[in-house]
């Protein structure tokens, strides 16, 4: 084979790699609606069942918008999170840089001075994970442990 062909022909695989790289971010641009799943272990009893229905309220009112520019705007029970968002492969990270309008440390701080600080306060600041599902285009939030209930969002069509 000819050096020149061989040598266009790695331009072309190279030039088609880049270009594939960017189609997923391009892809996951847009709304999302989020669905709460219970681990199998879950028990079946009243505490459960309020959970249970808890989540299918959440689920509804849980909305997720990736924008163009890797800014999103989620909606947890009408508490409103902006932030930035990146894609290494197929992880996604959402990184809140506004809760309720303010910082999570200033609602930390807040929390801290009402006495009312949340457990998980020190986890304000990192990023939520989501694992991507190309060919469905569904995020799947990354747990901590297996036996929690686990977050769901769903492209809107």
């Amino acid at each position: 084979m000819d050096r020149r062909l061989l040598h266009a022909l790695a331009v072309l695989i190279v030039l088609f790699a880049v270009g594939c790289s960017g189609s997923l971010e391009k892809k996951l641009v847009g709304r999302y609606t989020a669905s709460f799943e219970e681990p199998a272990s879950a028990k079946d009893d009243a505490a459960s069942q309020m959970v249970r229905n808890f989540a299918q309220m959440l689920g509804g009112s849980t909305t997720l918008e990736l924008k163009e520019d890797k800014t999103f705007e989620m909606s947890l029970m009408a508490m409103p999170i902006k932030g930035t968002w990146s894609l290494d492969g197929t992880k996604l990270e959402l990184k809140a840089e506004t809760i309720m309008g303010m910082t999570p440390e200033q609602l930390k701080s807040e929390a801290a001075a009402r006495g009312k600080l949340p457990p998980n306060a020190g986890e304000m600041n990192k990023p939520m994970e989501f694992e991507v599902d190309p060919s469905t285009l569904t995020l799947r939030a990354k747990q901590a442990n297996s036996g929690q209930m686990s977050m769901t969002f769903k492209r809107k069509e």
